[in-house]
């Protein structure tokens, strides 16, 4: 079962949150980003990149530039980011299983 969160009417799974939260931290590194360099920067495989990438792009997100599978955040979305960067990054860390154990539990 996939979990969807809903932050400012759009709708994110984990790995467009991944997606995100990779690409918000190097905007100032270089502005249009390939579907592999994605894929090597989640570790994620290239067909989930590619669905996440055309979802996000769907949700105003990202868009396609003029170079072949490439990338970039549109300036539209600059805003969005950045004021909802810190939920991003929060979901991000909760979604890692990596930092946590088997025996670890979740309490509501």
């Amino acid at each position: 079962m996939e979990t969807i969160y809903s932050i400012s009417g759009a709708k994110l799974n984990k790995p467009d949150i991944d997606i995100l939260c990779d690409l918000g931290a190097r905007i100032e590194e270089q502005g249009e980003h390939s579907i592999t360099e994605i894929s090597h920067l989640t570790d994620l495989f290239e067909p989930d990149v590619l669905a996440s990438v055309e979802h996000l792009i769907l949700e105003g997100l990202l868009e396609w530039t003029d170079k072949p599978d490439t990338v970039r955040i549109p300036v539209a979305a600059y805003a969005w980011l950045d004021e909802h960067c810190d939920t991003l990054a929060a979901l991000a860390t909760m979604n890692d299983t990596d930092l946590f154990t088997l025996d670890e539990t979740a309490t509501a």
